[in-house]
């Protein structure tokens, strides 16, 4: 007895009447494709490094005060933007503030626009 490619085995045998499962061989790399992927595109790169549990706790606490820092430079923008709104400093004391803070560089103004 044949069985087609994704049949079920016990259904066909159902089918046939004789209430025993044939064998079926199936290549474990049926599904798959025998070629190689494309060298630098779909390859994973080979890490031949281990990792010691020391740098990966520095560059976890390395990541964590990249991350504060940035949650303080959001704070103060928000807060120098907050008080520009209400009208509790002016624009230039706004841009001294942020100046002050080293963040000055960091807002987007245009080429002929000096600070």
């Amino acid at each position: 007895m044949t069985i087609a490619k994704g049949a079920n085995p016990a259904a066909a045998d159902a089918a046939n009447g004789s209430g025993k499962i044939a064998p079926v061989s199936v290549s474990p790399r049926s599904s798959v494709s025998n070629k190689w992927p494309v060298p630098g595109r779909n390859k994973p790169a080979v890490n031949t490094h281990v990792d010691t549990p020391g740098e990966r706790d520095l560059m976890l606490t390395a990541l964590r005060v990249a991350t504060t820092r940035t949650r303080l430079q959001t704070n103060v923008f928000d807060c120098v933007g907050v008080a520009l709104r209400q009208k509790q400093v002016d624009c230039a004391g706004a841009m001294a503030w942020l100046k002050e803070e080293g963040l000055l560089d960091h807002l987007p103004f245009g080429p002929g626009v000096e600070r």
